[in-house]
């Protein structure tokens, strides 16, 4: 699973080498989920983004792009990991933060 925002410079890599943020999906085989989200940056992935919230709870429960985050990885990892077949709704979903979503299973 690779998931980026939108709201990055570029669709490519800081490394200054033009590799597309992509690339890592588009090389990976087996199942595979690409998410770009709307209004994501960088800093969307780390607990800073929850720092205008009371709570991290407050904030996974009303910022779109937290809850897609915690949503998608949680599912992909049940799925994946752990085998559980029920998480396969949430993958199979587009949530309301989502620009941008590819599988291939």
């Amino acid at each position: 699973m690779v998931m980026q925002g939108d709201t990055d410079v570029d669709d490519f890599d800081l490394s200054g080498k033009n590799v597309p943020r992509k690339k890592s999906y588009d090389d990976a085989t087996g199942p595979k989920y690409f998410i770009k989200l709307i209004g994501g940056s960088h800093g969307s992935f780390y607990n800073g983004a929850c720092s205008r919230y009371e709570s991290v709870q407050d904030c996974q429960k009303r910022d779109l792009i937290v809850n897609a985050i915690n949503q998608y990885s949680a599912a992909f990892f049940q799925k994946y990991l752990n085998k559980n077949t029920e998480s396969s709704s949430i993958l199979n979903s587009t949530l309301p933060a989502v620009r941008t979503y590819e599988k291939k299973i």
